[in-house]
């Protein structure tokens, strides 16, 4: 959703008035907005009682086609409303076609309910719990000896068979339509799950202890492989291409293009909402939730744990504020004779302070007055701004002001000298 001056930009409902007109008149004319679906009874504001009460169609266009807009994901602003949409869905459908596909329901998965305050934070332990953790039919990079392919992972083997080295090969030599109770066990639950800690996820579900089955499907094009070496060793690493390899997470990487901090913020910022209140929890959007097959209900047990980081960071700002904002009585400690001297003399010697500043800020200003009371004259000036001197009263001079006289030159008929005047002035300025 766009954002103007760092708010996201609320779509207009349709009146009450207009809905149930709506109901006694269905060939009632509206003006509708296709890009936003937004129905409007008039083209213009109708003013009831002085009061603007009925947003028009014009207004709001004129609002949306206003360069005050910034897109959400990349940050650019100085856009219209519908430049700003465009370059959300455009960039939207770059970051899900990058971002891994098998990855996308794991992610979900963990930030659902999380009460975290920033989003960076939530980045931050998503990135770490899962740099190291991969999923089934996932592209990643494998490191042989130095040279780097692209790989599919076929299989997921949990630590439990980390030390069950003929479980693991039954595979390589099982049938590719064979099924195994394996398929059913999901990868990475605990250590997937923010709630626990990191040192506890990592003991009872470590990623070092996982096994894959990758298939290789290429060469990494977008580095060179050291062409000054012969042919025969070229052909010898060509060999691992089609090939079903056992790996460990040490060996394997994915693609900056497709996991890294700034394209799992952006992913996340795109599925995932949360409300204003204190300690909200970040949900994700109904309809992707609904697709992933993550829970849209909070879960009874969850509800209450948010309930309680909710008030326990209510109760924390609430004595943050009685503690700034209490009376001195609550925050004073009784103090030795020696301490009250010493703070009655501060006291003092601040007051002392303030009213050396008052009087030489009165004696500056005094000063300056009596400086432009001497400044002379200069001629000629505005009737208004002449003073006489003690010489020139002395003398009995007096100070002559013109007298008040409505009538004007060239206005025998009335708004004639005014037009003069206008004319005159038109001629000056574009003469």
């Amino acid at each position: 959703m766009p954002t103007c001056r760092r708010k996201r930009v609320v779509l207009t409902e349709p009146s009450d008035a207009l809905l149930h007109a709506a109901s006694t008149d269905p060939n009632r004319e509206v003006f509708y907005l296709y890009e936003t679906g937004e129905i409007f009874e008039t083209y213009e504001y109708v003013l009831v009682k002085r009061r603007s009460v009925i947003q028009a169609y014009a207004a709001r266009m004129s609002f949306y086609k206003l360069k005050q807009f910034q897109c959400e994901v990349t940050g650019k602003s100085g856009l219209d409303y519908f430049q700003a949409v465009e370059s959300e869905k455009q960039e939207a459908r770059t970051m899900h076609h990058r971002f891994s596909e098998p990855l996308k329901p794991a992610v979900l998965k963990a930030v659902q309910w999380q009460v975290m305050g920033r989003l960076d934070h939530l980045v931050e332990a998503v990135y770490e719990r899962f740099k190291d953790r991969y999923f089934k039919s996932e592209r990643v990079v494998v490191d042989l000896t130095g040279t780097k392919y692209y790989a599919r992972v076929e299989k997921v083997y949990p630590p439990k068979y980390s030390a069950n080295i003929e479980a693991r090969d039954a595979y390589k030599e099982a049938p590719l339509d064979s099924t195994s109770s394996l398929e059913d066990e999901a990868p990475h639950v605990i250590g997937g799950d923010l709630k626990i800690p990191t040192k506890e996820a990592n003991l009872q579900d470590s990623p070092a202890l996982y096994f894959y089955w990758v298939h290789i499907i290429e060469l990494e094009k977008d580095k060179s492989h050291e062409k000054k070496q012969g042919g025969s060793k070229n052909a010898e690493k060509d060999s691992a291409i089609g090939s079903l390899m056992e790996v460990q997470c040490g060996m394997m990487s994915r693609d900056r293009l497709s996991f890294s901090k700034s394209i799992l913020r952006r992913f996340i910022r795109d599925c995932v909402d949360r409300d204003a209140a204190v300690a909200s929890p970040w949900t994700v959007k109904p309809s992707i939730a609904k697709r992933y097959g993550l829970e849209s209900i909070m879960p009874e047990e969850t509800r209450k744990g948010v309930e309680t980081i909710k008030k326990g960071e209510i109760d924390k700002r609430k004595k943050f504020w009685e503690d700034k904002e209490g009376p001195p009585t609550k925050k004073q400690k009784k103090m030795t004779p020696a301490q009250e001297e010493r703070a009655e003399k501060k006291e003092r010697e601040a007051r002392e302070k303030l009213e050396k500043q008052k009087q030489a800020k009165e004696e500056a200003e005094r000063l300056a007055a009596e400086k432009k009371k001497k400044k002379p004259v200069r001629y000629p000036t505005e009737d208004l701004d002449v003073r006489l001197g003690d010489k020139d009263k002395k003398a009995g001079a007096k100070v002559q002001r013109p007298h008040a006289n409505r009538d004007l030159p060239f206005n025998d008929t009335p708004g004639t000298f005014e037009a003069f005047l206008m004319a005159w002035n038109f001629l000056v300025v574009y003469g």
